[in-house]
């Protein structure tokens, strides 16, 4: 699946952290299946994490089917684009497979709270990311957490 949140953002981060909810009578489905809506993010790395309100995030949408497929509506730099594909749950692992790829993701539901974990060393001079440290290098490790509400 298209990367759901773009590596700019880091550099845009620099808001506080302000969320408001909006409670369903559906706040005990701990299914995957349903609409969710980007509504906060978290990106941690060196023991510093910083966390990025609604305001300051695109509307991206994801919406997951009981039939194994989903569809997702990426906002990025000013242009929507929407992603489909299929997908299965292992545990505490979402994996997509779509037209890019196959993505396997650490995620986990409370309540109508949806949240997805990439783990990652960044090599901020290049704009790159890496799912494991290249051999003689030492790029941070990035934790960055996106926490969607059911809609």
């Amino acid at each position: 699946m298209k990367r759901i949140f773009s590596l700019g953002l880091i550099a845009t981060v620099l808001a506080a952290f302000t969320f408001t909810s909006c409670s369903k009578d559906d706040d005990d489905d701990a299914s995957i299946v349903g609409k969710w809506s980007l509504t906060s993010a978290k990106i941690a790395s060196g023991g510093e994490s910083i966390t990025i309100s609604k305001e300051n995030l695109s509307d991206d949408i994801l919406e997951f089917k009981d039939n194994g497929t989903f569809k997702a509506i990426i906002e990025e730099e000013g242009v929507k684009e929407e992603f489909s594909g299929t997908y299965k749950i292992s545990g505490n692992i979402l994996t997509t497979t779509d037209e890019e790829g196959t993505e396997n993701i650490k995620f986990s539901i409370s309540g109508n709270k949806l949240t997805l974990q990439y783990e990652y060393y960044y090599d901020e001079e290049n704009d790159e990311e890496y799912e494991t440290q290249p051999a003689g290098k030492n790029y941070p490790k990035v934790t960055e957490s996106l926490i969607f509400t059911r809609i």
